[in-house]
């Protein structure tokens, strides 16, 4: 079964477009993962792993102008994937209703394997 997961170096969505909430964790974030609480599970239930690749956001650059890879908090839509472990991935992160997720205020940057808080200015051009 592990071996027809794995397509073209991915695992498969199951299910499709899942709808939670990226938990704060800023130790978590400052790696550049996350997790997600997929809404209609028990708090029991595992979260769902998020790398910030995976993340489908808004352009945002540091004050150098380099871009900038962040870890927002709050609501998000996505699909899940199963890892050949058989825990859960997020995989397409997005705003819900499949925007992209805006920059927040209240992030964790992750740049250049060097992270900082604090804020950020959106980029015009995508």
């Amino acid at each position: 079964m592990a071996s027809l997961l794995k397509l073209v170096g991915r695992t498969r969505p199951l299910l499709g477009a899942h709808t939670g909430r990226i938990v704060p964790n800023v130790a978590a974030a400052k790696k550049g993962f996350g997790f997600i609480q997929v809404s209609g599970r028990d708090m029991t239930q595992p979260q769902v792993f998020l790398h910030a690749t995976e993340l489908q956001q808004e352009q945002v650059l540091n004050r150098d102008g380099t871009p900038m890879r962040q870890i927002v908090f709050g609501e998000c839509e996505f699909d899940i994937e199963a890892q050949e472990d058989g825990k859960e991935r997020a995989v397409n992160v997005t705003a819900v209703g499949g925007g992209l997720l805006p920059p927040s205020p209240f992030m964790v940057r992750v740049r250049d394997g060097t992270v900082g808080e604090g804020q950020a200015q959106a980029s015009a051009s995508m």
